[in-house]
């Protein structure tokens, strides 16, 4: 599976360092209070869309936000515990206890 990093630089292989370290500072700090791709758009999808110029439109940012918001995103983060959320996987903030 794909990590954000992973699907950053594939989608915008053009992205210079200092927007790269911006975005991913952004998905790093807001990992557990991402709801949905919407709110990942919101968050970095205007930049999203300035570094990819003409390439993509406005739906193809929303989908890959929905790619970067995967299962796959919280686990490079967080390797702990995992609820099922609005249909989707979201970490816990802590480690479940057993």
């Amino acid at each position: 599976m794909a990590t954000y990093v992973d699907i950053l630089k594939r989608e915008f292989p053009e992205i210079d360092t200092e927007l790269f370290d911006y975005i991913t500072g952004v998905l790093d700090s807001g990992a557990t209070d991402f709801e949905d791709g919407e709110e990942v758009f919101d968050a970095v999808g205007g930049v999203l869309q300035e570094v990819s110029a003409d390439s993509k439109n406005e739906d193809d940012i929303r989908d890959i936000c929905l790619q970067i918001l995967s299962p796959g995103f919280c686990s490079v983060l967080s390797r702990s515990s995992w609820t099922l959320r609005s249909s989707c996987l979201r970490c816990l903030q802590t480690p479940v206890r057993t």
